[in-house]
């Protein structure tokens, strides 16, 4: 079996599955506008990249009749098209993951807007000149 072919594989797939998370939890936020429903929306999103990575577009690909090398077809075998319980947790753990990753960078991204606004704010004001003392009467 060729390792490269099995590590690569899964490097797309991860890929694939965290970026589809971090896009879903990008949607999710836009569409609901409250996050007190993310884990909801994080197996939602996990289910439906299983469902288009691994039923869809396998089944496209086979149908279309993609063909690997014969090296990898040798190595590899039927395997690349079946699915099995490891292909099912990978997928949908790698989507929920890119989702909470997506919710965090987001997080991370609306404190750093908000911290520098307020930071303007508190700078403005330090740098406001007093006003001048009262006369005493």
């Amino acid at each position: 079996m060729l390792p490269w072919v099995i590590v690569f594989g899964h490097v797309q797939m991860a890929l694939g599955g965290l970026l589809w998370g971090i896009a879903a939890y990008a949607v999710f936020i836009i569409l609901v506008r409250n996050d007190r429903y993310w884990q909801i929306g994080a197996w939602v999103s996990a289910v439906l990249f299983f469902a288009w990575d691994k039923i869809v577009v396998s089944t496209l690909m086979a149908a279309a009749g993609v063909r690997y090398s014969d090296e990898i077809s040798e190595s590899v075998g039927a395997e690349i098209w079946d699915i099995n319980l490891y292909v099912i947790v990978l997928s949908i753990g790698l989507a929920f993951v890119g989702f909470v990753l997506g919710r965090w960078l987001v997080k991370k991204a609306a404190e750093a807007l908000t911290w520098s606004e307020r930071e303007r704010a508190t700078r403005a004001e330090a740098d406001a000149p007093e006003p001048p003392p009262r006369p005493r009467p």
